[in-house]
């Protein structure tokens, strides 16, 4: 059941030298928990048989093998502080997320930012922004913008301009990622 838009996103992540992202809604897959996959899936395929939704996540496990190969590519995702207030799956699944969050912070293929509250609406209009970047000189930038039943890729030079410029900005005026660990912290020690 996987859709050719999604499959073809997994063919550019595995060539990306480099893949941003922003994410407002959920965490990016590639640094997603098992168990939040889950929940992540069941929302968006309410209907789908367990199978289909294992399949689904098992994927998504598979994909982030990704991060620790020798040849990985540089992971840089700013994450809304809304994201990570959202407890999809319950206390102890989101718990678990933030743990492992820190966890792959350590990876050297890895940086993680916090975008708080703070930052406000004038970073990126509140819509999730992938940009992948090749190894191949030839090869030109790709925005991805995933919507709920598809994906966008934008190639032309001023489209990706834009959203680099976007990415930057929202890089600026994030948390830097010791800060953003020390946050991620921080709301592993709140009751929850």
């Amino acid at each position: 059941m996987l859709e050719d838009w999604f499959e073809l996103h997994i063919g550019l992540e595995e060539a990306a030298a480099l893949i941003r992202t922003y994410e407002v809604q959920f965490l990016p897959g590639l640094l997603q928990t098992e168990a939040y996959a889950h929940a992540v899936t069941r929302l968006g395929y309410p209907d789908a048989p367990a199978r289909t939704t294992d399949r689904l996540v098992e994927l998504r496990m598979a994909r982030q093998k990704l991060l620790t190969r020798p040849d990985a590519p540089k992971l840089w995702a700013v994450l809304d502080e809304a994201v990570l207030r959202r407890a999809f799956g319950g206390p102890e699944v989101m718990r678990a997320q933030l743990e492992h969050l820190l966890e792959a912070a350590e990876l050297p293929s890895v940086t993680l930012q916090v975008a708080p509250f703070s930052v406000g609406a004038n970073a990126a209009a509140g819509s999730p922004i992938t940009i992948l970047r090749f190894r191949e000189p030839d090869l030109p930038d790709k925005v991805y913008l995933e919507q709920l039943t598809g994906a966008v890729y934008l190639d032309k030079q001023h489209d990706i301009d834009q959203y680099t410029l976007i990415m930057e900005r929202l890089c600026t005026e994030a948390q830097t990622p010791q800060e953003s660990s020390r946050f991620l912290r921080r709301l592993l020690e709140q009751p929850g």
